[in-house]
């Protein structure tokens, strides 16, 4: 890891600073299309976050005006998935 994404690592969770407040992040990333590919990007190695601040500031942006709805729907996924997989254990 690159002393940029080092930096960027511990800056980040300074703006979620709830830590019981995953939802808000993970809304982030796994309902903004453009954030999902460059998370998923930075994951495979082929990118470093640090260089598409623009893109990064975009995504914040867009998130909040979405981040209720966000949470919203990946609280009603997470029920849903949890009773799919009560309902398949009995």
């Amino acid at each position: 890891m690159d002393r940029t994404s080092r930096t960027l690592t511990k800056i980040l969770p300074k703006f979620f600073p709830t830590p019981g407040d995953w939802r808000r992040w993970l809304s982030l990333v796994l309902l903004d299309e453009r954030m999902l590919e460059l998370y998923a990007a930075r994951v495979s190695g082929s990118l470093v976050l640090a260089d598409h601040k623009r893109e990064l500031v975009f995504a914040l942006w867009r998130h909040l005006f979405r981040a209720r709805s966000r949470r919203r729907a990946l609280a009603d996924h997470s029920r849903s998935t949890a009773l799919a997989t009560r309902a398949s254990a009995s």
